[in-house]
C-alpha cells in the first residue's frame, strides 16, 4: 500500500480515522440495560384514501378520528386567541409563508 504524504506528514483525516476505529466498540464489562415492560398496545387504522387526498385529524385521547377532509379544501389557517396569532400551513399542498 502506497500513501502519498505531503512534506512527510501523515494526513490528519487518517490520524481522525485511526482514533475512531479504536474508540469504536463495545465495553468489555458493559452493564446491559434490562428491556421496559411492554404495555398495552392499542392498533387503529384511518382511511386516506387511494390517493392520501384525505387528512384526517386523529385524538390519541379518544383513540378516535375526530374531523377529516379533503388535502385540497385548504391552503392556509389562522388560530387567533388572545395571546397569539398563528398561521397554519397545508403541508399537503406544499404551501409556503412569508413575512413581508
Amino acid at each position: 500500500m502506497n500513501l502519498k504524504f505531503i512534506n512527510n506528514k501523515f494526513p490528519s483525516h487518517y490520524i481522525v480515522l485511526s482514533v475512531v476505529i479504536i474508540l469504536n466498540g463495545c465495553i468489555e464489562n458493559e452493564i446491559p440495560i434490562q428491556p421496559h415492560a411492554s404495555g398495552e398496545n392499542k392498533i387503529s387504522q384511518v382511511i386516506l384514501g387511494s390517493d392520501y387526498g384525505t387528512q384526517v385529524y386523529y385524538s390519541l385521547t379518544s383513540n378516535s378520528a375526530v374531523k377529516s377532509n379533503e388535502i385540497t379544501d385548504w391552503d392556509i389557517a389562522f388560530n387567533v386567541n388572545e395571546n397569539n396569532l398563528n398561521a397554519v400551513l397545508n403541508s399537503g399542498r406544499i404551501v409556503t409563508l412569508a413575512h413581508t
